[in-house]
């Protein structure tokens, strides 16, 4: 049997014409979505946190105030979660009070545990800040009759900050080693 030649007919497709005002539209707002990204509060993890005084002697059963001190450097800080340790057998923690960083600022939790040695003391303000100041005063009292213990900021200890989403902006945090001396 013969082949049968069939013919194939090609089709061409139009081109479609470029909507250039298509393009233009998602070109500008792609552009003004740039700008107003690059707008955006910029954050470093510099925020640092020490105690005041770095050091201190104290006799048995004599309370002493820690302050805790933080330096933003670049960023808003608008909460912080302070999780401390310490030696129960030789320190005991009384109280955490807010320092005066931040502007009428509010206690989100403050748990004391004296019998693991463990405080978290959480803060934060609707009034977001900048700057230097004594971010929380903790009242503490030496248990021991001798001893020495550090009492540290852990590395459960937070900042947060305008603009930094999830990302916790703390850079360092030093403790205060405490002395008790006998009388």
């Amino acid at each position: 049997m013969p082949k049968k030649h069939t013919r194939h007919r090609m089709t061409t497709r139009k081109k479609q014409p470029v909507n250039w005002r298509i393009i233009t539209i998602v070109l500008t707002i792609a552009l003004i979505a740039g700008i107003v990204w690059d707008k955006q509060p910029k954050t470093n993890n510099d925020v640092t946190l020490s105690m005041v005084p770095n050091a201190m002697s104290a006799l048995k059963g004599q309370k002493n105030t820690v302050s805790i001190a933080i330096e933003t450097k670049s960023n808003t800080v608008s909460a912080v979660e302070l999780t401390l340790s310490f030696d129960p057998k030789v320190l005991r923690v009384d109280n955490a009070v807010p320092g005066d960083f931040f502007v009428e600022p509010t206690i989100l939790l403050k748990k004391i545990d004296n019998t693991s040695g463990k405080l978290i003391y959480v803060l934060g303000s609707l009034k977001p800040k900048k700057g230097a100041g004594s971010l929380a005063s903790i009242t503490v009292t030496k248990i021991a009759a001798s001893g020495t213990t550090t009492l540290m900021l852990t590395e459960d200890t937070k900042v947060a900050a305008i603009g930094a989403g999830s990302t916790n902006v703390l850079n360092s945090a030093k403790g205060i080693k405490i002395t008790i001396t006998e009388p």
